[in-house]
């Protein structure tokens, strides 16, 4: 505290002072006290919102104050002058001090307020200064009231102030500046976030969990890669988000070049989205700049991270993959492997509750002349959720590209031909082209699918998440982690066939049960087809048992040198006669 007879020792460190009465009291006798009123600051109570409120409205003396958000109150109460005292006969001094803060524009106002003023100027020699003064360099800025520094100083609670009301003062003290206060932005936002914060929550808690590596983020097609705040740190992280989440709101889970999960809260690590980016302009205004005001161009990170934590993998859990492809060869969601040749449409996965539903349609195989076998290959596929699109995906007539159609319409064209990645987001569905020969479906389920096409047939690998244990059934087997009950036919009190079964015995007595029906078909018909077109039951294939019996002995060599012993392999050569040496891959590697 600097004394008034220090004035000239103000001027000389370059202080700047506000007086409301300086002069010299008497610290022995009275009370000095304050409170700052902070609406910025988490748990500001409604009394600390109202006092705030009252200044915010006053305007007076061509002085608008319109966002204040920060006030300090000083109050001296009873105040007794330093030279004078006379036992019995108090005259005490009680005045105000008021500041408030408009940190939209950097303007701060003053008030100063006096409720009871005892004194005369006969009790102090000094004369009193009241108003503010500050020195920088040679500069000297400065404002003093009407009364200061004369014998009128103490009747100031009984004279109007600019403000109208007598004993109330107010001027501005700090012109304000264009200058954009990002702390402030980033304070005034993160006070709203707070308010709706238990929403926040309910959210949070219907994201998925960050995958715990970068690896195992670009194996879970649930996650797509953030570009964008991948480049804006020059690269030496990757971003991932959900693409398809529960809500408007998803999470990004970042990772360093290295793959490591990044969890500091420091603007490097992922955060919640309140938005998902596909509602571009929220997403900019909610998640983008927000982060940018309290990360990058303010120290404010905490405050950003508490209304957007980032995610530390507890509970991630990577999804389990099946597959089906070549003659149909069927690799179960519990792993089971077994080869199926019908010919028609049928449930490859049905959930209980209809939650997700898969089907294929199968058309013969070809040769390498082009002729028709006995045998089949996927050709087509339909999946939906139980609140998503339907989409269908089929081979194209020549068996080399693959055409997409969305609730019977075709959107091949809005996926351009050239050999890059395009995205098209439904409602509920997610449908990437990853390049002209495979697509990427990921549904708000959590299932995801990989369609390819090689060698005249379908290729897919379905991801099902955790969730679904024990509430699957169809060709891909009932998803509880015993592969021993996957050939289930449909049925309540169906009995799973056994898994050393023979390939007859599982087409007639489990594969051709899970034919669809008519009405129940996500398929697509092009016009002049229709559910019947496929349903070919009178088809017999061959089976393994009897494709091997009818090999020769130089077909038996070739196939063995080409498949490795694999013997869905060895069953695709005698089919197709495919000699390509790089077949046994896809049957150790899907």
């Amino acid at each position: 505290m600097l004394s008034y007879a220090k004035s000239e020792t103000a001027r000389k460190l370059g202080f700047a002072m506000l007086a409301p009465l300086w002069t010299d009291n008497d610290a022995r006798h009275g009370d000095v006290y304050y409170h700052i009123y902070d609406l910025m600051q988490p748990g500001a109570t409604y009394t600390e919102q109202a006092r705030v409120k009252r200044v915010d409205v006053i305007e007076n003396g061509g002085v608008s104050v319109t966002n204040v958000t920060w006030v300090m109150v000083v109050t001296w109460s009873d105040m007794l002058p330093r030279t004078y005292y006379r036992p019995g006969t108090d005259w005490p001094n009680t005045f105000q001090l008021v500041i408030a803060y408009d940190p939209s524009r950097y303007q701060t106002f003053v008030m100063f307020i006096y409720k009871d003023m005892g004194w005369d100027s006969e009790m102090t020699p000094r004369r009193s200064m009241i108003g503010y003064f500050s020195y920088v360099g040679d500069q000297e800025e400065s404002l003093q009231l009407a009364p200061s520094m004369k014998s009128t100083a103490f009747t100031l609670h009984t004279r109007r102030g600019n403000t109208g009301a007598r004993g109330h003062y107010m001027f501005r003290v700090a012109p304000g500046t264009n200058h954009v206060n990002y702390a402030q932005k980033c304070r005034k936002w993160f006070a709203r976030e707070l308010e709706r914060k238990e929403t926040l929550r309910s959210y949070w808690g219907l994201m998925l969990p960050c995958p715990c590596d970068l690896r195992l983020a670009m194996m879970d097609r649930r996650w797509r890669f953030d570009e964008r705040q991948s480049h804006e740190t020059g690269n030496d992280r990757r971003c991932v988000y959900e693409r398809i989440p529960w809500t408007q709101s998803t999470r990004e889970c970042c990772y360093t070049s290295s793959g490591s999960l990044i969890s500091t809260e420091n603007g490097r690590g992922g955060q919640t989205f309140l938005y998902h980016p596909r509602y571009a302009r929220l997403h900019e205004m909610y998640d983008i700049l927000p982060k940018q005001w309290c990360c990058k161009l303010s120290d404010h990170c905490e405050y950003f991270y508490l209304v957007r934590p980032t995610d530390h993998c507890q509970g991630y859990t990577p999804l389990t993959t099946g597959w089906f492809y070549g003659d149909p060869h069927i690799r179960t969601l519990d792993g089971f492997q077994y080869t199926f040749n019908g010919l028609g449409e049928y449930t490859l996965i049905e959930t209980t509750h209809g939650n997700f539903t898969l089907q294929g349609r199968t058309a013969k195989a070809r040769d390498d002349s082009g002729k028709e076998t006995n045998a089949t290959v996927f050709c087509a596929i339909a999946a939906a959720d139980i609140d998503s699109e339907t989409v269908h995906i089929e081979m194209t007539p020549n068996r080399e590209g693959l055409a997409v159609f969305v609730e019977n319409r075709n959107v091949t064209d809005r996926f351009n031909t050239r050999n890059v990645s395009e995205e098209l987001e439904a409602t509920s569905v997610s449908i990437t082209k990853k390049n002209t020969t495979q697509f990427e479906l990921s549904f708000k389920s959590g299932f995801t699918l990989v369609i390819g096409v090689s060698a005249g047939q379908l290729d897919v690998t379905v991801g099902a998440p955790d969730t679904f244990k024990h509430h699957t059934k169809g060709l891909m087997g009932v998803f509880n982690g015993d592969p021993t009950d996957d050939l289930l036919p449909p049925g309540v009190n169906a009995v799973a066939l056994s898994n050393s079964s023979s390939e007859k015995t599982i087409f007639n007595e489990f594969g051709e049960m899970w034919r669809i029906q008519r009405v129940n078909s996500l398929l697509y018909y092009t016009p002049g087809e229709s559910y019947s077109t496929f349903a070919h039951t009178e088809f017999q294939p061959l089976f393994l048992e009897d494709v091997i019996t009818r090999m020769t002995k130089e077909q038996h060599e070739k196939a063995n040198v080409t498949c490795e012993g694999n013997k869905e392999c060895i069953f695709d050569f005698a089919l197709t006669g495919d000699t390509n040496p790089h077949s046994a891959d896809i049957y150790t590697t899907m």
